[in-house]
């Protein structure tokens, strides 16, 4: 991501404080992870206590990989990520744009339903791929029954922020 301490590593005269709220250095550490929008969104996501990830960019993409020892969940950590990222960049890009501010909440309900569109596609995709796999066995995990039980739903406290 072309954040403002890259700029700056590229030779571009530009201001090194975040565009958001004006801490001293804009990195993707800080955008993503640190920032406190960004924090709320990312924690609200990966609350559940098993769940632990680091707060840098870096260390999460390597995390991700082993958050869990279900593939699945792996998976769901990877797409939370993804949806975050792209989540946080386009409030950021729409901030410095001109356009309307989105709260937390309903930003944290737009990955909701991303990840949620995403992990059926995978959930059909990955039953059509082996009809031989056993459907009704009861310990058959689906992305969506983990999705749920490692994933906090949004409050409506949480929209209204």
């Amino acid at each position: 991501m072309t954040t403002r301490d890259r700029l700056i590593t590229w030779g571009l005269q530009v201001s090194r404080g975040c565009l958001l709220c004006n801490e001293p250095k804009e990195s993707s550490d800080h955008l993503f992870f640190t920032y406190p929008f960004s924090q709320e969104v990312w924690c609200s996501l990966m609350s559940h206590p098993s769940l632990n990830p680091p707060l840098v960019f870096s260390q999460i993409v390597q995390w991700i990989t082993k958050a869990s020892s279900l593939p699945k969940l792996n998976t769901i950590c990877s797409l939370v990520l993804q949806a975050t990222v792209y989540e946080v960049w386009r409030e950021r890009n729409a901030r410095i744009h001109g356009a309307t501010h989105r709260r937390p909440g309903f930003i944290i309900r737009d990955i909701y339903l991303t990840i949620r569109s995403k992990l059926v596609f995978l959930e059909r995709h990955s039953s059509s791929c082996s009809p031989l796999h056993d459907h009704s066995h009861p310990l058959r995990y689906t992305y969506l029954s983990i999705w749920y039980g490692f994933v906090q739903f949004v409050t409506a406290s949480a929209l209204q922020r």
